[in-house]
């Protein structure tokens, strides 16, 4: 006698793949709808920190290819003669392939960006929505809706104008090898602990890569969350039995991370030690209410934002708001999730970090004692950025109630929760016309004579531009000479054209002298490094 084999279980609608394909297009659509709706001819972004952040990928996939300028990683040409500067910003070679690909398929460097931004949000969707669904077992349409808070939540609109912090995926990589390694520990299979080892060191390798920032708070978060395991004996017990059953793959893949991470490590250190970490007049930080609200930018609360006057928190400050109706709903998910490991534990780390960044009344601040023990801290200015991290606990904790809801049979209370929180997110964001931009570029760099060996652009006139140095560092590549302008995290010691701006004749004469002796020191001919005076943009209305 025969038997069938078991059916599979019915494919519910919430399981459904539909979900994920339409809360990552939406998200997509709503969040570079400028990019989309101009044809590609708008580069969402500033032509600030945009610029440097396409440019340091251009160099790296120079670097690749093996083109001028490029025969040095760490040396991007600016600030020339100074080498090894790469290291006074991110390096985002932990991103850059996303952009190497697009650059060898025929994409010119703006194009590419664009493509970049693209694959990049897309992956944080990714590899959110895999970590709940798969990773934590959460219903298809909850996890999506999840990753999608995660990949286009308020404060991935405030990295638009800074796509440095953007890229989250390699954290999420991190967490899921965690997932793996302690979640269901008497599932196992031989190769479980060297997998999860794996993702656990390479998402952080590859951060180390990528962006600082997002490493700093990430592993800031993950030292409270180890410390509250190592504190509860419930959770201490099985955290402990695990690590020794898979001692051997977390030791050895540990070493091969830490000697990955070491060259630019290094690098870093020495980077610290000739430019100082950052004093701490100099650093910002986070404001209380900054972490509810949306920002000016916001399509939906941004008017009644500013007409509260709450305009500090502009610039380096980070508004970390989803909305309301977001917020209250991410919250009632963590509630209800309370008693679950994982929601316990985000929810600690992320508390964590609150806790680290608050300032108290007087202007003392956990963050002083921190810059003081944990090395790299020290380094950061906007710690107000912090704010990224709370896309992790709100991505879970809208899973839950989503996924609760619809437990529920609630299917109408589900859809208004994803429509106001899509709703609830975009943002207007800066943007710059690439053709344009492009225009200045070779017009700047028709004006470099033929035999310069390098250039100082400035400005003469009663209009600052500050986007000359970012001018500067596409001309460059533009007229294939290195340029004496850079506009970094840092500044090398000593260097006197952090503004060249010249506004009287006095000041003309000074910023020549100084040229003249940044040449002489660097052993160059002051006639082969040329002054080249660019007349500023025509100020932009505001958006």
């Amino acid at each position: 006698m025969t038997h069938d084999p078991p059916a599979p279980p019915p494919r519910t609608a919430e399981q459904s793949v539909v979900w994920p394909l339409v809360l990552w297009l939406s998200g997509i659509l709503l969040a570079f709808y400028p990019t989309f709706a101009s044809a590609f001819r708008l580069v969402q972004g500033g032509l600030g920190d945009s610029r440097l952040v396409n440019f340091t990928l251009e160099h790296s996939y120079r670097w690749l290819m093996g083109m001028p300028l490029a025969g040095d990683l760490w040396s991007p040409p600016i600030f020339f003669p100074v080498e090894n500067v790469a290291t006074y910003t991110d390096l985002m070679v932990g991103v850059a392939p996303f952009y190497w690909l697009w650059r060898w398929l025929g994409s010119e460097p703006h194009t590419a960006f664009q493509l970049w931004m693209l694959s990049c949000w897309t992956l944080n969707f990714v590899s959110c929505y895999v970590l709940l669904r798969y990773g934590l077992r959460i219903s298809a349409i909850a996890s999506a809706v999840g990753a999608h808070l995660f990949a286009f939540g308020n404060p991935q609109y405030s990295s638009l104008a800074h796509q440095q912090l953007g890229p989250m995926f390699w954290p999420v990589l991190t967490l899921g090898g965690l997932v793996l390694m302690f979640r269901e520990p008497e599932r196992d299979w031989p190769a479980r602990g060297w997998i999860a080892a794996t993702a656990i060191w390479g998402g952080l390798v590859m951060q180390l890569y990528t962006a600082v920032y997002a490493l700093v708070f990430f592993v800031l978060g993950l030292g409270v969350a180890t410390v509250v395991v190592v504190v509860l004996r419930g959770l201490r017990e099985p955290f402990i039995k695990t690590v020794k059953k898979h001692l051997v793959a977390i030791l050895v893949v540990s070493v091969i991370a830490g000697a990955l991470a070491t060259p630019i490590t290094a690098r870093y250190r020495a980077t610290a030690a000739t430019t100082g970490m950052r004093k701490q007049h100099q650093v910002h930080l986070p404001k209380a209410i900054g972490w509810f609200l949306p920002g000016e930018g916001n399509r939906l609360y941004g008017k009644w934002q500013r007409r509260m006057a709450w305009n500090v928190y502009r610039g380096l400050g980070q508004t970390s708001g989803f909305g309301a109706a977001t917020l209250v709903a991410c919250a009632a998910g963590l509630w209800i999730g309370r008693r679950r490991r994982e929601v316990q534990l985000t929810v600690a780390a992320f508390a964590g970090l609150v806790f680290l960044t608050l300032t108290f009344p007087g202007g003392w601040s956990p963050w002083w004692v921190v810059r003081e023990i944990v090395p790299g801290t020290a380094a950061l200015r906007a710690v107000t950025r912090v704010g990224m991290m709370a896309l992790f606990p709100a991505a879970l904790g809208l899973a839950i109630v989503v996924g609760r809801t619809l437990e529920k049979g609630r299917w109408a209370l589900a859809g208004v929760l994803i429509l106001v929180t899509v709703a609830e997110q975009p943002h207007q964001r800066p943007k710059f016309d690439k053709h344009v931009a492009s225009a200045r570029i070779e017009s700047i760099a028709s004006e470099i004579p033929s035999d310069a060996e390098t250039f100082l652009l400035v400005i003469k006139d009663p209009t600052w531009d500050k986007f000359i140095h970012d001018d500067a560092a596409w001309t460059a590549l533009a007229a294939g000479v290195p340029t004496i302008n850079g506009r970094y995290g840092h500044f090398p010691r000593g260097y006197p054209f952090r503004k060249p701006w010249i506004q009287t004749s006095e000041e003309e004469t000074a910023l020549r002298a100084d040229l003249e002796g940044w040449a002489a020191e660097a052993g160059i001919d002051p006639t082969r490094a040329p002054l080249i005076e660019v007349v500023p943009r025509p100020p932009r209305p505001g958006w």
